[in-house]
């Protein structure tokens, strides 16, 4: 009932015919009704109804039928690929021992009659024949199949092959080759459509990302003329009765006089004019970019993008990089205050302890270990009585000296 109402309601408003499905529950089963409504007057609607159940089932039983039918196919289509071009017998030395062609199209090195009993290297060119039977080996000694492709050139063009090499006794292999330069044109083919597609599909979101929020189109005195606004962008106001109004009425003037400099700027440059603007919509701020593009002499486009979020992710990055950088500066200037020669004294001026940084050649010659020694007896006389000077200051005073 409720879905009827809603498009009743939507015919009338639209002036156009809704058609929608349904289905009853019915004491002789489920029933299917194709219901169209049609507008009548501007209240009333005429509502025709079908039985479509007979349809339906014929639709669902046809689209059953055509599922079987490509699993059918591709079951079929599995079979015949497996099925091998060319099987040859071949022993661990490479010895052709019996030869089974199921296709005449399928090109061969020499006729497999004459090949009986004759070698790999006598009828293949060297680097295939030497990986044929190093995958003959390899498939002897861990009795497993083993797959690789090949690729040569004849007469009629590239031939690209599938060979497995399969255990057949303790010292003979089954070789299962395959063509399957078809199917790998069409890989190709298919791998170069969805990288087109990819490409496609980033130049689409470049495009939407580009599309601007909303367009204005206004004149030089600052007269709002058109508007095309995307459904999710905030609005200021209402758009259609903004139409025709001037700018200097509808924003803050601060706002406005600079769209206006702006569309003076573009006129008389005739080029794009480019600039950011803030808004409080929603209780939120949003930080807008707006393209001026002149349109005519007296008229210009405004393409708005709301870029909030562009801009709170670079006020982000700015400040991890400000705070990045003050982090490096106080752990500069705290290596930078580490004393090059720190020492412990008494009131005498007898040496109780000393560290010397790493970073600095010992200030003090090797042979001399100034702990329990007076100052005077380790410092040039005058540097001496300048440090007893200040350690008795600083001893009297408490304070750094």
């Amino acid at each position: 009932a409720r879905k009827r109402i809603e498009f009743i309601e939507l015919a009338l408003q639209t002036n156009t015919i809704q058609i929608y499905e349904q289905e009853l529950d019915l004491p002789w089963g489920v029933q299917i009704e194709e219901v169209r409504v049609v507008p009548y007057g501007e209240d009333e609607v005429l509502l025709l109804v079908r039985d479509i159940s007979e349809r339906q089932a014929m639709l669902r039983e046809r689209q059953q039928s055509e599922l079987a039918l490509q699993q059918s196919e591709a079951h079929q289509r599995a079979l015949m690929r497996a099925i091998p071009d060319l099987m040859m017998r071949i022993d661990r030395d490479g010895v052709y021992l019996e030869f089974i062609a199921s296709s005449y199209n399928f090109y061969v090195f020499g006729n497999p009659l004459e090949m009986l009993g004759d070698t790999l290297f006598n009828t293949m060119p060297l680097p295939l024949a030497q990986k044929r039977l190093d995958n003959i080996h390899l498939a002897l000694a861990t009795n497993t199949v083993q797959i690789y492709e090949q690729e040569f050139s004849y007469d009629h063009g590239i031939q690209l092959e599938e060979v497995r090499v399969v255990p057949y006794s303790e010292d003979e292999v089954l070789v299962l080759v395959r063509e399957i330069s078809e199917q790998q044109a069409v890989l190709r083919e298919r791998q170069q459509s969805e990288l087109a597609l990819q490409q496609s599909e980033a130049n689409q979101r470049a495009l939407i990302s580009a599309i601007p929020d909303l367009i204005i189109r206004m004149n030089r005195q600052g007269v709002y003329l058109e508007f095309f606004a995307s459904p999710n962008f905030p609005i200021v106001g209402n758009l259609a009765e903004t139409v025709g109004t001037n700018v200097l009425g509808t924003l803050p003037l601060d706002v406005a006089h600079k769209r206006i400099e702006f569309i003076e700027l573009a006129l008389q440059t005739n080029t794009i004019q480019i600039y950011e603007q803030e808004f409080l919509v929603d209780n939120r701020v949003q930080t807008e970019e707006v393209r001026m593009v002149p349109y005519n002499e007296d008229e210009v486009l405004l393409l708005v993008r709301d870029i909030s979020e562009q801009q709170a992710a670079l006020r982000e990055r700015k400040q991890a990089e400000a705070a990045l950088i003050q982090s490096e500066a106080q752990n500069r200037a705290i290596l930078e205050a580490i004393p090059d020669f720190m020492f412990r004294m008494g009131a005498d001026g007898v040496y109780r302890g000393f560290i010397t940084a790493d970073r600095v050649i010992n200030l003090l010659s090797k042979h001399v270990n100034p702990i329990g020694l007076p100052m005077i007896d380790v410092l040039p006389p005058d540097i001496a009585q300048r440090h007893l000077y200040y350690l008795e200051q600083a001893l009297s005073t408490g304070e750094l000296q």
